[in-house]
Formats: structure tokens, C-alpha cells, sequence
């Protein structure tokens, strides 16, 4: 009999045939008291069969079948619901992760008494390029009020494979899950009642992106990104801010919601009059104090967002161009950049 587990590690899948058994290999490698729960969200390949053959040969793994597809959110609340983990974690099939990963979140944990922890993650674009997302540089404890400035100035953001989260702390779904970016929403639910979170600097993940993922291609539709926006605003943002907080909020908005809906239609080549309509509508609200507001914690994202504001309709020529001088740079060809 297995050990009872510490842990429950949450795995969704759908059709996911091609990537799941290096995805299988990842997690016979997993290190701690764990339990593993392949959820097939009513697959049609037969990633079904897979997933049932791995788990013969882990004893900690199990596979719950739904037989109607409901997406990522539910099929996660499904995982939850069937859990016995003090603590989840989950993880996506087409991603990459270290095999201490739960032991170094649960140590934190278990140490800090967090009911959050936050590891660093690597975001590895289609294109190649590479970055460090999310966290701290520095580990450290954060607690009560201050729990809000992690949203504001995106160290805390919505994703769900690079955090180790109190089981208790994850409600029931009692909404429609959007079709993107929904994991901003389950964070915003989870710091409802999060006493502590602990930031360390440890990079432990790999997301990999897929040039045609729901949260990098057309789906990432500007309406969700407002949503998650308003939902923040209205859950974090006290009635009567100070100054600073309302300074941090409009940050907030900047490199949340105003710079990505504008320079995603033209970095995923959207139909010119879609990405024209998007930038004349918010290109408005982007005001040059909340830039140099942002500046100290998010240069780059300032800078972008100063270029924005000041190239007016040649910003997609000119976003272009710097795309290609920065790949330029980074493969150390500027004459002969690709031209894509």
C-alpha cells in the first residue's frame, strides 16, 4: 500500500496523446509523498489507454475520466474534488519541471507555514527566446495586506503550475470558466483566504509555448483579460486607496490589461482593422505617469508601453522592427535578421 500522500499532483489532459509519455516519464521521476491524478477530460485519441497504462506501473498514479468535455478549469476542480493531498499541485502535459519540485515547494510550506509558495519559472517561446517569469529573486514571506502588491506588481500572477497551494484553500467552482486566462480567477479565489505566501527564487518549471495555445493565439480575447482585470480591481483595491495603492493598481492595469490587448494582435498577426481597433481604443488610457510609475519595478514593460504612447499608428511597424533587432541581438546577427 502507498504511503498517504502529502501532495496531490493534478494532471489535466485532452487529446494529448503525442505528449504524453515524456510527460509520464516527468512524473515516474517526481520526488515526495505524492499522489498522481491523470484527469482525462473525455479524450477521443487514446491518451485514455496511456494514461491507464501508466498507471499500473506507478503506484501512486490514478486516471479519473470525465465523459464530457469541459476544459482545463473543471478538469483541474475535478482533480481537487478527488484529492487527498494536503496540498496541489498541478502540472500540464506539454511543459517541462524539475523532479524536486514538490519537495522544495512542500519544504517551504512546511517550514513557513505558507499556504501558497511560489517557485520561479522559464518561459520558452515558440520563437526561442527565453525569460525568467514570475517570483521573487529573493526568498521571503509575505502576509496580510501586502499580499495584494504581489498582484499589482506581478509577482503573483495567474498561473497554476509553478505554485504549491493548501487544498482547503481551493473553492468549489461555482462560475462559468472563461475560455482563457481562467487561472487568474482561481488565484484571485485562492488569496481570498491566503494567510501567507511564500516567494522563493528557485526556477523549477519550463512552460513551453505553443505558437497555437488558447493562452498565446487568437483566444486570448481582450474581453477575458478585462474581466480578470475588473475582478482584481474590485476584490483587491480597497474603497478608499491610498495613493501608492491607486498608483499600483494603475500599474497594474498598464502591463496587465492595456499593453498585451494592444501588442498581442500585432505579435500574433490579427487582421489589421482588429489590431488598428484594438490600439485606438486603449492607447488613451495609457498615461505617461503610470509608465514611470511602472518603470521601477517593470522597465521593459515601460518602455514598451512608452512606445505605444508615443509611435501612435507606426507602433506595428515599429514593434516589428524591434522584435527583429532584439532576436538580432540575441543570435548576434544584425545584419542578416530574419524577417518574419
Amino acid at each position: 500500500m502507498t504511503p498517504w500522500p502529502e501532495v496531490s499532483v493534478i494532471v489535466p489532459f485532452r487529446n494529448a496523446a503525442a505528449d504524453l509519455p515524456y510527460a509520464f516519464a516527468q512524473l515516474a521521476r517526481l520526488k515526495g509523498p505524492v499522489e498522481i491524478l491523470l484527469i482525462d477530460d473525455a479524450s477521443t485519441d487514446n491518451g485514455p489507454e496511456l494514461a491507464e497504462t501508466y498507471s499500473h506501473s506507478d503506484p501512486r498514479a490514478r486516471v479519473i475520466h470525465r465523459t464530457k468535455a469541459g476544459g482545463s478549469t473543471r478538469s483541474r476542480m475535478a482533480g481537487v474534488n478527488a484529492a487527498r493531498g494536503d496540498y496541489i499541485w498541478f502540472c500540464d502535459v506539454d511543459d517541462e519541471w524539475e523532479p524536486d519540485i514538490v519537495t522544495t515547494l512542500l519544504h517551504e510550506a512546511t517550514s513557513h507555514d505558507a499556504d501558497l509558495v511560489v517557485c520561479r519559472a522559464e518561459r520558452v517561446e515558440a520563437d526561442g527566446r527565453r525569460w525568467v517569469m514570475e517570483g521573487s529573486p529573493h526568498a521571503r514571506s509575505v502576509s496580510g495586506h501586502e499580499l495584494s502588491s504581489l498582484v499589482w506588481t506581478g509577482q503573483l500572477r495567474g498561473y497554476l503550475w509553478n505554485k504549491l497551494i493548501r487544498r482547503h484553500l481551493i473553492p468549489p467552482l461555482r462560475r462559468e470558466p472563461l475560455s482563457s486566462q481562467d487561472d487568474f480567477l482561481m488565484i484571485l479565489d485562492i488569496l481570498e483566504n491566503t494567510h501567507r505566501v511564500r516567494l522563493i527564487p528557485d526556477i523549477k518549471y519550463r512552460y513551453l509555448e505553443r505558437a497555437d495555445s488558447i493562452s498565446t493565439g487568437t483566444a486570448l480575447r481582450q474581453e477575458n483579460v478585462q474581466r480578470c482585470r475588473n475582478e482584481a480591481m474590485q476584490r483587491l483595491l480597497p474603497a478608499h486607496p491610498t495613493r501608492r495603492e491607486q498608483r499600483d493598481a494603475d500599474a497594474f492595469t498598464l502591463w496587465f490589461y492595456l499593453v498585451p490587448s494592444i501588442a498581442t494582435p500585432v505579435h500574433r498577426g490579427w487582421a489589421d482593422e482588429d489590431a488598428t481597433a484594438a490600439r485606438k481604443e486603449l492607447t488613451s488610457q495609457i498615461a505617461w505617469r503610470t509608465i514611470l510609475h511602472l518603470a521601477r519595478n517593470q522597465p521593459s514593460v515601460a518602455a514598451h508601453a512608452a512606445l505605444i504612447r508615443a509611435s501612435g499608428r507606426y507602433y506595428p511597424t515599429l514593434y516589428r522592427l524591434s522584435r527583429r533587432v532584439t532576436r538580432g541581438l540575441r543570435t548576434g546577427n544584425l545584419r542578416h535578421v530574419e524577417k518574419k
